[in-house]
């Protein structure tokens, strides 16, 4: 197993658009609280929170959490708790996981496809074939990616006009 520590996980990983996820451990490893899994790299165990992970992460390059609020509020008329953290590079959706407290994050900009395990399960197949099996039914990991996905293009859009010089 690949550790770093919490300051080098966020600066040095981080800093690249090639993470395809963040999953936060189990009980079993008591020590480690989440795993960043790369696309062509070793996954790296990390005793910092998913949260605390998207929100180092957020912070260097990504749309400000005012910004996601305010879209996310009017794209749903209420306020979302665990946002996304999304960059012209990237689009980390939360997944909601058993315990309902620290949300698993996958890349969707990486994504090839989802499709059907069992009843309650679905699975992700990433851009490098890396497939990953997630507690969650097909139709809401649809859904959360169709709402994320709306929110990602508006963002762009909206960033784009503004280089350009245009009113949004």
């Amino acid at each position: 197993r690949s550790t770093l520590s919490p300051s080098s996980a966020a600066s040095d990983g981080y800093k690249r658009q090639d993470i395809l996820m963040i999953v936060r451990h189990n009980d079993r490893y008591p020590e480690y609280n989440s795993t960043v899994v790369y696309i062509d790299k070793i996954p790296v165990a990390t005793n910092q929170t998913t949260s605390l992970l998207m929100k180092d992460y957020t912070k260097q390059s990504c749309v400000p959490i005012k910004v996601l609020k305010y879209f996310c509020y009017h794209l749903d008329g209420k306020d979302t708790y665990k946002l996304p953290s999304m960059s012209p590079e990237s689009c980390f959706i939360p997944l909601e996981g058993r315990t309902g407290k620290e949300p698993d994050f996958t890349n969707l900009a990486l994504v090839d496809n989802f499709y059907k395990y069992d009843k309650y399960h679905s699975v992700v197949k990433y851009c490098n074939g890396f497939k990953k099996i997630l507690p969650i039914q097909k139709r809401h990991l649809i859904e959360l990616a169709d709402k994320y996905l709306r929110l990602y293009a508006c963002l762009l859009y909206t960033s784009d006009a503004a280089d350009d010089g245009e009113s949004v």
